[in-house]
């Protein structure tokens, strides 16, 4: 089986390689089409900013060719985020792989450690639950309304 790591203007690629050379799995990183295209799995990692990250994409013609990879492609972190339709961070127009804009999150309080966030446009409850000093937010789509009570929330 073929791995390829895409590369491009982004901060944890060696990382992924270390990993998966831990699970015996040795990749190729490239930016190179035709080694992306004829990988079986291509893995789209990044750290980074989304406007700076897809002017780049854009600028090499990787936007297009990640658009139109027909292997699964496995999107980490900001590689996930670039996979959408539009992201916050910079308002920008990203790949739109997926149907779904990407939010911009600040956290209410300086103190809060947010470990996960899940959002819908018309989302009508939220749900806050705290683990050990790590809060966990999840807004919930529900086609019918339900009526929030204080037992679902832990402050």
């Amino acid at each position: 089986m073929k791995v390829a790591v895409v590369k491009y203007n982004a901060g944890n690629i060696r990382s992924v390689d270390y990993a998966l050379k831990r699970l015996g799995v040795e990749a190729v990183i490239t930016a190179d089409k035709e080694e992306l295209q004829s990988a079986d799995k291509v893995i789209f990692p990044g750290v980074g900013e989304a406007e700076t990250t897809m002017n780049h994409l854009k600028a090499t013609g990787l936007d297009e060719l990640i658009k139109n990879l027909r292997q699964p492609v496995f999107g980490i972190c900001l590689g996930m985020q670039l996979m959408c339709r539009h992201s916050e961070e910079g308002e920008v127009d990203c790949l739109n792989i997926f149907d779904v804009d990407v939010k911009r999150f600040v956290p209410q309080k300086h103190e809060d450690k947010v470990c996960l966030l899940y959002t819908s446009d018309d989302a009508d409850e939220e749900d806050s639950v705290d683990l050990g000093g790590c809060r966990i937010i999840k807004k919930k789509n529900n086609k019918k309304k339900k009526k929030k009570t204080n037992s679902t929330k832990q402050k």
